[in-house]
């Protein structure tokens, strides 16, 4: 399953770095008590599989005042339960690092990207500028769209300016296949982040007063 998930990416060689890492999560983080507990009991395994630096692959660092993107990490986790998906995603993306998460639960898949900057008025803490999942992708029964985005995650479907940009090619890729429930299409538009999040704060209203609503009939 997992070298399956790998192989959408397509990352060279150079890259592979593989390394388990639950136990570093539990024994060398400095975790809380109940980030240990959802560690512990809600996955399987955590692991490293691909480090991209300008050692291993030719894309040029990117670093200001505020952001710093040196290298990428490549993780899968597996769960136990994917309803404590945003939750353990919290905790994996406290590493200082741009990470790609790979999240996997039986057949089903989700990835994660998280931009994140330095805090100028603290510069040992991150600023989540915002983070972004796929809906789950049930691997043994995928839609075209579905198909065709597991596609686009191969590494020359990427922008090569940067590490910045590097990265920032899978939010968008992220974000274009939410909207396709929507769309209809996998083609990148740059309002399709603002388009969905009005989508998603209108379907909440609705269900909202859906809740509402039969609150008032058992009146």
């Amino acid at each position: 399953m997992i070298e399956k998930v790998l192989s959408f990416f397509d990352f060279p060689k150079s890259t592979i770095a593989t390394k388990k890492l639950k136990t570093y999560f539990l024994e060398q983080l400095d975790l809380k008590a109940n980030d240990k507990k959802l560690i512990k009991n809600f996955t399987s395994s955590i692991t490293l599989h691909n480090i991209l630096n300008q050692n291993k692959i030719n894309i040029s660092k990117y670093e200001d005042d505020g952001q710093k993107y040196v290298e990428i990490y490549l993780m899968s986790i597996e769960l136990t339960d994917k309803s404590k998906l945003k939750q353990i995603s919290n905790i994996i993306q406290t590493i200082p690092k741009p990470l790609i998460l790979v999240f996997v639960f039986e057949n089903e898949i989700s990835i994660n990207i998280t931009p994140k900057r330095i805090n100028k008025n603290d510069s040992t803490k991150l600023v989540y500028e915002e983070t972004k999942f796929c809906d789950w992708i049930n691997l043994s029964d995928t839609s075209t769209l579905q198909e065709e985005f597991l596609k686009s995650l191969a590494i020359v479907n990427q922008s090569f300016i940067n590490f910045y940009t590097f990265y920032n090619s899978y939010l968008d890729k992220i974000i274009t296949l939410n909207a396709s429930k929507y769309s209809g299409t996998l083609e990148i538009n740059k309002n399709a982040s603002e388009i969905l999040a009005k989508i998603t704060q209108t379907e909440q209203k609705i269900n909202e007063l859906k809740q509402d609503k039969k609150r008032d009939n058992y009146k």
